[in-house]
């Protein structure tokens, strides 16, 4: 005699639905993770432009161009700037300060995820 036919097709639809139900939240959320690995095109050509313009104030005014340049475009973008060197050090009059530098650590090129 067969007992409780009905439990257990409930049991397998319960746990077949909590077993799709993972799988379609890991898959959704991995895609939806790497889609925002990369910065698009608009933000890195806009922060590129930035890039080359620290980059021409640095060659014709040295210091204290980068220096005006960076307190310009952090009140202009509301936000902090630092404009450095290949050695992680300050290109305007003003060096980091330690706290400046931790930040540093969160650096990455504009083409990298």
């Amino acid at each position: 005699m067969r007992r409780h036919p009905l439990l257990w097709k409930l049991a397998a639809l319960q746990v077949g639905f909590c077993l799709l139900l993972t799988w379609l939240i890991w898959t959704w959320g991995l895609s939806l993770e790497r889609s925002t690995y990369f910065l698009g095109s608009e933000d890195r050509d806009y922060l590129a432009r930035y890039a080359e313009q620290a980059e021409m104030v640095w060659e014709q005014q040295g210091a204290e161009g980068v220096e005006r340049f960076r307190r310009e475009l952090s009140a202009a973008e509301d936000t902090w700037v630092a404009v450095i060197g290949e050695h992680l050090q300050s290109l305007g009059t003003t060096p980091l300060t330690a706290e400046e530098s931790s930040h540093l650590t969160f650096m990455r090129m504009l083409h990298w995820p």
